[in-house]
C-alpha cells in the first residue's frame, strides 16, 4: 500500500486517532533498537510499478541518498537502526535495515511518524487523520514538521512529471520523458484544523487568528515575507512565543 497524499487542501478538519486536539512532536525520544520480527511485519517487497522513470530528468526523492532514520508505529513503538528514502513521486517510503542490503516499502498502515536523522539536521514527518463529521477516516497524509507548538507549521512537497515547453522540445529533437517538478505546500495545524498557506501576508495573519497585530508588527520590523519558507518558520515560531 502506498501513502495517499493530497495535492491541495484548504480548511480541513483533522485529528489524531483517540486524542483530539494535540501538539505534534518529533520522534527523537524513546527510540529502541529494531525488533527485526516486528520490523519485518511492517514491510512489503518492492515491486516494479510498470512506469519507466529512468529517462526522466531530476530526482523524485526527498533526499537522494539513503539516510539513517527512525520510525514510530501507530501503536507507539519507536525504533531506529534503519535507513530511509522517500519517493515523493510514487509516494512511497523505502526502508533498508542497517544489517541488510535489501530494500523494502514501509506499510503505511503501520506507520505514524518517521524522521531522517542527519549530522546537522533532522527532518521529521508526521501523519494526520481527516475527520468527516464525527467519524474519523483512515490515516491519510504525511507532512514534514517544521515548527511544533500551539500552532504547527507543516510542509508537504508534491512531485509530478512535467514536459518542457514545445520550443525546448523542438531544440532537443522531440518529446522526451520529461522532468520531475516539485511543488512546495505549507500548512498551519492548530491541533484541530489544517489550513494551507498560500504565501500572502493577510491570509497568513487571518489563519493564525490570535495576536494578529503583534505578528504583523514582527513581520514588518524584521522585513519578513510569508512567501519565504525560512521567514514563515520565524513567523510561526514567534507566534507560538506569544501563547
Amino acid at each position: 500500500m502506498t501513502m495517499k497524499w493530497m495535492a491541495s487542501l484548504l480548511l480541513t478538519t483533522i485529528c489524531f486517532s483517540g486524542y483530539g486536539q494535540q501538539q505534534l512532536s518529533g520522534v527523537s525520544d524513546g527510540i529502541n533498537r529494531v525488533n527485526n520480527d516486528l520490523l519485518t511485519s511492517w514491510l512489503n517487497d518492492i515491486r516494479p510499478s510498470g512506469e519507466d522513470l529512468s529517462k526522466v530528468e531530476g530526482s523524485p526523492y526527498f533526499l537522494d541518498e539513503w539516510v539513517y532514520g527512525k520510525v514510530v508505529s501507530v501503536r507507539g513503538e519507536r525504533y531506529g537502526d534503519v535507513r530511509l528514502k522517500l519517493n515523493l513521486y510514487q509516494k512511497e517510503l523505502m526502508v533498508q535495515p542497517l544489517n541488510s542490503k535489501d530494500s523494502f516499502l514501509m506499510d503505511d498502515t503501520k506507520l505514524l511518524q518517521f524522521a531522517f536523522v542527519g549530522q546537522d539536521t533532522t527532518h521529521t514527518f508526521v501523519r494526520v487523520q481527516k475527520l468527516e463529521g464525527q467519524k474519523p477516516e483512515p490515516y491519510l497524509d504525511f507532512y514534514q514538521l517544521l515548527v511544533s507548538g500551539s500552532m504547527n507549521l507543516l510542509y508537504q512537497p508534491i512531485v509530478e512529471i512535467r514536459q518542457p515547453p514545445k520550443t525546448t522540445m523542438a531544440t532537443a529533437g522531440g518529446r522526451g520523458a520529461g522532468f520531475f517538478s516539485r511543488e512546495d505546500n505549507f500548512y498551519l495545524y492548530n491541533g484541530v484544523s489544517l489550513e494551507e498557506i498560500k504565501g500572502a501576508r493577510k491570509p497568513l495573519l487571518k489563519a493564525l487568528g490570535r495576536h494578529q497585530k503583534e505578528v504583523d508588527r514582527y513581520i514588518s520590523e524584521n522585513n519578513l515575507k510569508a512567501s519565504k519558507p525560512q521567514d514563515l518558520i520565524k513567523i510561526v515560531s514567534f507566534y507560538n512565543q506569544l501563547n
